[in-house]
């Protein structure tokens, strides 16, 4: 199974400090469902991540985001890479399949 680099592995911008764990993903998170049910509440908001990205999935639960689909992360090059999709809404089968598609 692959390791999660550690920070000091991460490449990074000069003059920029290491975003990971100062809130970043969880400002973006909210920023984009208020904008969602401000342009298009008819429509479900989903993130896609993959089951090993604790980080991911806490921010998409404190969103208020739910599991919608668990299964294998086709196309990785990690045959045991599980794919998560948390939805505000119930998603249709047929979406599903759109969002899991390779």
């Amino acid at each position: 199974m692959n390791e999660i680099p550690a920070p000091a592995d991460r490449p990074t911008v000069p003059g920029c400090r290491d975003p990971q764990g100062r809130g970043f993903a969880a400002e973006t998170v909210t920023a984009a469902l208020a904008a969602a049910a401000d342009l298009r509440s008819d429509l479900p908001v989903v993130a896609s991540l993959l089951e090993h990205n604790r980080s991911s999935k806490v921010a998409a639960e404190r969103a208020g985001l739910r599991p919608a689909w668990r299964g294998p992360d086709t196309g990785n090059p990690d045959v045991t890479a599980v794919r998560l999709i948390y939805a505000d809404r119930p998603l249709t089968d047929d979406l599903i399949k759109i969002l899991t598609r390779p």
